[in-house]
């Protein structure tokens, strides 16, 4: 028998290569998500670490619902003397940890579940960016990763899934609803549009019942729709979502107003508290608030993508990042328009809203890398470079200069822990509040804090807030006796047994209070950074405007 010859053995070779690069490549596409999400997870763990619950105010108040729901106690703030209903968070995180608390009812041991739930949450965050990146955004598999990995296992991510709060579950429904809501949006041809629209609409009412920033979800939607002229869908999924969310309205009208006003900021309804600032500063709060925000938006981006150094750098890099997020957006507004209508929304909620951006635009992070990575990708294969060398290389150094800096900073961010740097800094002002009222106090005691929650978490102790949250602050930060009025008027409702103060601004009203004369508050003990008070009601002798004793 003669031996093949290479015309007959060379074409039959060809096809079993392209086979196995066929198969390798299905292989791997199959597998990256997974690969995504354990490298996100391996990041969200390596972030855990054993700080206490309080740090960041909220998320003592969410674990406090979260027992109350757990124990059966109903939707309520259960640190605070009578245990008003809560109309501050929608219900959807808290029940979320209070099926948690249910598998894992030892507080605090209990808060490394916790932690480690939002580091599984990460990691489906990150596989499900890279998803939406490549079958969405139309990104390489390659690039879609790092894209992924860039908004899921850096700092800012970090900060908020190794603490105990809401981005993470939030970011986890809303990335696969987003993918979701893109092929409803388009599908022109289902018998079953209606049924899809309201279903849309449902999802994005039980998003909502996780953070409120999900109306920005809502109004994209009705957009598209509309864009489109798709009018029935656009009203079915606009209904669907009053109707989900409905109840958690009604619920919130109808007990909001049982809080004390002056803890309704920090405990109370969020619209109620918008409305408060804008009946007391009218259009001068939006004057003031946008300007503010644009800046700290812009500052909040480079000092996220590039170590603290030189203004120079900062120009550098955050230019080079903004320019690719440019013709990023291009890029997203033809492939993925529905998710760039919800970024738009969601940023102009943000700019509007009195109170630092920083945590509102981490709370996206995964979302906004995706621009850059974009507009890399659109550029590098666009004609004019391709073309021209010096076009590649120009675009080239674009991309050099923000991987530089964002790997410099993360480096450094590692090397420094600096997911926990706010949640260290205000734990030695939290930590020793917890050790004296375990200490020193009875567990019938109400205790007045500025970490009011945590004391009530880690002690038992009803805590009471000292100070209150107004939307106006934003404009102007209350005077020292505007500050004093207030902490006074609080203790005069609550009548805290001890009175324990760490920031500097209430240690010095406190200070203020106890020399009144008479004095309501007695110093008995000092704290590392802080001082600890006796409160004694005060009454009029002689009609209210008259002579005082504090017993």
């Amino acid at each position: 028998m003669s031996a093949p010859s290479v015309a007959t053995a060379v074409p039959s070779a060809v096809p079993r290569a392209q086979q196995a690069t066929r198969e390798g490549a299905r292989y791997l596409e199959r597998w990256l998500p997974w690969l995504t999400a354990a490298l996100a997870l391996l990041a969200a763990m390596h972030a855990i670490e054993p700080l206490p619950i309080g740090v960041f105010y909220d998320d003592a108040q969410y674990l406090v619902l979260a027992k109350a729901l757990a124990t059966g106690q109903g939707y309520r703030f259960i640190n605070l003397p009578g245990g008003p209903l809560a109309t501050h968070f929608p219900p959807g995180y808290p029940a979320f940890l209070a099926l948690l608390w249910r598998i894992a009812p030892a507080f605090p041991e209990n808060v490394a579940l916790f932690k480690f739930a939002n580091a599984l949450l990460l990691a489906a965050v990150a596989a499900f960016t890279g998803e939406l990146a490549r079958r969405t955004l139309g990104l390489p598999r390659v690039l879609a990763i790092v894209a992924a990995l860039a908004g899921a296992a850096t700092i800012p991510s970090l900060v908020l899934s190794s603490a105990v709060m809401s981005e993470p579950l939030f970011l986890a429904l809303l990335i696969p609803l987003l993918v979701w809501a893109e092929r409803v949006t388009m599908d022109v041809d289902s018998p079953a549009r209606l049924r899809r629209a309201v279903l849309l609409g449902l999802a994005i009412a039980a998003l909502a019942l996780v953070r409120t920033h999900a109306f920005a979800l809502a109004g994209a939607v009705l957009v598209t729709y509309l864009a489109r002229r798709r009018y029935q869908e656009a009203a079915a999924c606009a209904g669907a979502t009053l109707v989900g969310i409905a109840p958690w309205m009604f619920w919130v009208a109808a007990h909001n107003d049982a809080l004390p006003p002056l803890i309704r900021g920090a405990y109370g309804s969020y619209t109620a508290w918008l409305a408060a600032g804008w009946r007391s500063w009218g259009f001068h709060l939006l004057v003031v608030t946008v300007p503010d925000n644009v800046a700290t938006i812009g500052m909040t981006i480079v000092r996220s993508i590039v170590p603290r150094g030189s203004a120079g750098l900062d120009m550098l890099v955050g230019g080079a990042f903004a320019l690719l997020t440019v013709v990023g957006v291009g890029v997203a507004w033809r492939r993925m328009r529905l998710t760039t209508l919800f970024v738009a929304g969601y940023l102009a909620i943000v700019l509007v809203w009195p109170f630092s951006p920083l945590r509102f635009v981490w709370g996206i992070w995964p979302l906004v890398m995706l621009f850059p990575a974009a507009g890399l990708a659109a550029a590098w294969h666009s004609l004019p470079v391709r073309r021209h060398a010096a076009a590649r290389a120009g675009v080239a150094a674009l991309a050099t200069v923000v991987a530089l800096g964002i790997i410099a900073f993360n480096v450094q961010g590692y090397a420094n822990a600096w997911w926990s740097s706010n949640a260290r800094f205000h734990a030695r002002r939290v930590l020793p509040q917890l050790a004296w009222v375990a200490r020193a106090t009875s567990p019938n005691d109400v205790i007045g804090s500025d970490a009011e929650a945590a004391v009530y978490l880690y002690t038992g102790r009803h805590g009471v807030p000292l100070t209150t949250f107004t939307a106006g602050e934003y404009v102007r930060e209350r005077t020292l006796p505007e500050e004093t009025e207030v902490m006074g008027t609080l203790l005069d409702h609550y009548k805290p047994r001890y009175v324990l103060v760490t920031s500097p601004k209430l240690v010095e009203v406190t200070a203020r209070l106890a020399r009144q004369a008479p004095a309501s508050l007695a110093r008995i003990d000092s704290l590392d950074r802080g001082v600890v008070y006796m409160f004694r009601a005060c009454t009029s002798l002689a009609g209210r405007d008259g002579p005082k004793r504090c017993e």
